[in-house]
């Protein structure tokens, strides 16, 4: 592993260096400032010290990119110093083992990995001060550290000297919006009947959702409205639905496999909507999710609805989005707003799914608690009242 220093005028001039020596697979270990004798030393100016590390051999020795003298252990850091102290000497003499089991192998895997979590929490050290705060709010929200610095870089480019607090919200507010698609409402009526599916993991609230959708369509816009349902694993979920179908006056089918929800969407055909409900999976179930996309490509939906609560930490939202990407979902409907104080899950989650949002949930009053994604609204939830 090869350990260097850089040092220019900003840490952006430093990185660049980093870069264009150690390539894209450099990793920075430590990023400060230091003060700088001006001329004739009477003047301090502060410049930008940054350690890089490269993983594996290479013609690097490392040696400062500055001054071309090896880095002293005495200005790293404990856990730089420790990493170095850990690196194998090469050697003809000593090869080591070779394959999955090589000790030599493991023990850089392992530095690999200690060094790319420091890297994660140097990255702050990049921030300008006056944007400092701003960035933390996003990190605060959950927002994943690589988006929060891609909108703090563009905020700068938006500012050629320092920007008002309240300007620089409402460039990092719009930054947010425009990263947040939300879908255009396609209309029920006059295209034929549309069918609507919504899947998701267990315990989102893909039920209420369905009946806050149906109710919507139903009582408000006086469509001719179907359900038909696939959840038979879950305890009372036919009967829930089955009581909400008798609230709202609309026939509900109960189907067991792909072909039986082919025949029920098609009795349906002359409605206006027929919404499909599912089960819910868990994004580890590989199996299970195999079967839940049996039953989706069998209805053939218009439209298919991946339903994510927002209670849920955004590694899990993460993970839920790239197992159900066998099934082809096109939007996302947000549940709990009301639960948690962490809408950065929203922002990670799009732009890691690229689907717009549709609607978002508020609460589990039937219909009352759901609305139309607003990006807007989304953004402000994130950033806060930038008015």
């Amino acid at each position: 592993m090869q350990i260097k220093r850089y040092v220019a005028w900003n840490v952006q001039d430093a990185l660049k260096k980093v870069k264009a020596e150690l390539g894209p697979d450099a990793v920075i270990l430590n990023a400060r400032k230091l003060p700088w004798p001006g001329f004739l030393k009477h003047f301090i100016r502060e410049r930008a010290e940054v350690v890089a590390a490269l993983d594996g051999r290479s013609t690097l020795d490392g040696r400062s990119a500055l001054d071309g003298r090896p880095v002293p252990d005495g200005r790293l850091a404990p856990d730089e110093r420790r990493m170095r102290a850990r690196e194998p000497e090469p050697g003809p003499d000593k090869p080591g083992p070779s394959g999955a089991d090589d000790p030599v192998t493991r023990e850089l895997k392992e530095i690999k990995a200690a060094i790319a979590q420091l890297a994660v929490n140097t990255k702050a050290a990049w921030v300008d001060p006056e944007y400092d705060g701003i960035y933390r709010r996003l990190l605060d929200q959950d927002v994943d550290q690589d988006i929060a610095l891609s909108l703090i870089n563009a905020a700068k480019d938006e500012f050629e000297t320092s920007a008002h607090p309240k300007m620089l919200e409402k460039v990092i507010a719009l930054g947010i919006k425009k990263m947040i698609p939300v879908s255009v409402q396609d209309s029920p009526g006059g295209g034929g009947c549309r069918r609507i599916a919504l899947i998701g993991p267990t315990g989102v609230g893909k039920t209420t959702t369905l009946a806050k959708l149906a109710a919507r369509f139903a009582l408000v816009d006086h469509k001719r409205v179907a359900f038909v349902t696939a959840d038979t694993y879950r305890v009372a979920a036919v009967e829930q639905l089955r009581t909400y179908a008798e609230i709202l006056g609309v026939p509900l089918d109960v189907v067991h496999t792909p072909s039986e929800m082919r025949a029920a969407v098609e009795r349906y055909r002359d409605f206006d909507l027929v919404f499909i409900d599912t089960s819910g999976r868990s994004p580890k179930d590989r199996v299970r999710l195999s079967e839940l996309r049996a039953f989706v490509d069998a209805a053939k939906p218009d439209e298919t609805h991946i339903v994510l609560s927002l209670a849920t930490r955004s590694g899990d939202l993460l993970d839920a989005i790239n197992s159900f990407g066998i099934i082809s979902f096109d939007r996302i409907i947000f549940t709990k707003l009301d639960e948690t104080s962490c809408y950065g899950g929203i922002l990670n989650v799009t732009a890691r799914a690229g689907k717009p949002v549709s609607y978002v949930t508020t609460g589990q009053d039937v219909p009352d608690d759901i609305e139309i994604a607003d990006a807007e609204k989304l953004a402000s939830l994130i950033i806060g009242d930038v008015s």
